[in-house]
């Protein structure tokens, strides 16, 4: 079953998805709940501690990191050469270094470190600090 709430702002959309997602969870259903509104109370309208609220990244916040990681590889690719071509890999592959559940959020700093001094070694031409590609 698929099911999507909308409506105006301030009507109980968040309150109502949440409510129907414990409810469902309750009676043995698998739940994904997706909250797209940019003020993301539907974490809150769940019962998801407030320690765990802050591993949530909204819509607006992935589709910077995709936008940002494109702007990269345009810059790598209008600047690839054979010299540079293991730091290319190296950086084509930080994404799956990101991908999974759990420490998510400390996965993606570690990752974003790796891809900043990739992407430095590539624009500067400088000797390989890190391992680019396995």
């Amino acid at each position: 079953m698929k099911l999507a709430i909308s409506g105006k702002g301030g009507v109980g959309k968040s309150t109502v998805a949440g409510t129907l997602a414990r409810l469902y969870a309750a009676d043995g259903h698998r739940v994904l709940a997706v909250d797209a509104d940019p003020d993301a109370n539907l974490a809150s309208a769940i019962g998801l501690p407030l320690s765990r609220r802050s591993e949530i990244h909204t819509i607006s916040t992935e589709r910077k990191l995709i936008e940002d990681y494109e702007a990269m590889l345009e810059e790598v690719l209008g600047k690839l050469s054979p010299e540079n071509h293991h730091l290319a890999v190296g950086l084509a592959v930080i994404p799956e270094k990101i991908r999974g559940f759990g420490h998510v959020k400390q996965r993606h700093l570690t990752a974003k470190a790796d891809e900043a001094a990739l992407l430095e070694q590539f624009r500067t031409g400088a000797p390989v600090l890190l391992k680019a590609a396995e």
